[in-house]
């Protein structure tokens, strides 16, 4: 009877001691800086988002930092739609999966249109609302149109009608060829 309690004790040690080694031998790789930690991050990578069985968006960056759930931070970002001839650029990103949101800041571009008639829309930042189908922003804003310059404060942009408003102070010029 005293022998029944004897292997699942010889077995519990074995563990505790293979932890204890591997807990040291972690503690030792990791202060030599040999010990590979999983990297949560992707440097020149291209991620297709699909709505039903159709790529929807593919989203490009120098570099993703992964390591939040749930979001994704990209910068030298770019975004391209090709179902409405729209391609998007920025600076930074951070993509909310949950509420379908890029988030765009500096140097933010949004290019749409065909038949050498596009139209670019140039900001500081903006947001890329993927559910709603509108790309917004609250500051200063030029889009160059052929033949006419629009600045002002604020935008929408309805990506499936490639439709803009222009919300205040605004202010038109025409370029002459």
């Amino acid at each position: 009877m005293r022998f029944l309690f004897l292997p699942p004790l010889l077995f519990v040690a074995l563990a505790l001691l293979f932890e204890g080694a591997l807990f040291f031998l972690k503690k030792q790789l990791t202060a030599q800086k040999l010990w590979a930690s999983a990297e949560r991050s992707a440097i020149d990578f291209k991620l297709n988002l699909f709505e039903g069985d159709k790529v929807k968006w593919t989203l490009w960056g120098k570099k993703g930092d992964f390591s939040q759930r749930g979001y994704i931070e990209v910068s030298s970002f770019k975004g391209e739609n090709k179902e409405n001839h729209l391609v998007v650029s920025s600076e930074k990103a951070l993509f909310d999966e949950a509420k379908r949101l890029i988030h765009l800041k500096g140097n933010v571009v949004v290019l749409y249109g065909n038949n050498g008639q596009r139209v670019r829309i140039e900001t500081d930042a903006a947001t890329v609302d993927l559910r709603k189908g509108v790309i917004y922003g609250k500051g200063k804003v030029v889009i160059r149109e052929p033949g006419r310059v629009l600045v002002g404060k604020g935008f929408r942009y309805y990506i499936d009608s490639g439709k803009f408003i222009i919300l205040r102070d605004v202010q038109s010029f025409i370029v002459s060829p």
